[in-house]
């Protein structure tokens, strides 16, 4: 499975997009309720848990896209 789906939609979410616009892991932390660890844990392994994701759709208001 690619990241890219067809055009117009969004990649799915990696921790690289929420560094982008957050700046920092503590700001990502404090954005979403988890902790700065649980946080540098996703940068580590360079994905987010499928839990995460679908909270951090919902908290994003669908700026940041799930995996289906």
């Amino acid at each position: 499975m690619t990241v890219l789906r067809i055009r117009n939609t969004i990649a799915a979410m990696n921790p690289s997009q929420l560094l982008k616009k957050y700046g920092s892991q503590t700001e990502i932390a404090k954005a979403f309720g988890y902790t700065r660890a649980a946080v540098a844990l996703w940068c580590k392994a360079k994905k987010i848990p499928k839990r995460a994701q679908k909270l951090i759709e919902l908290a994003s208001g669908g700026e940041f896209k799930a995996k289906p």
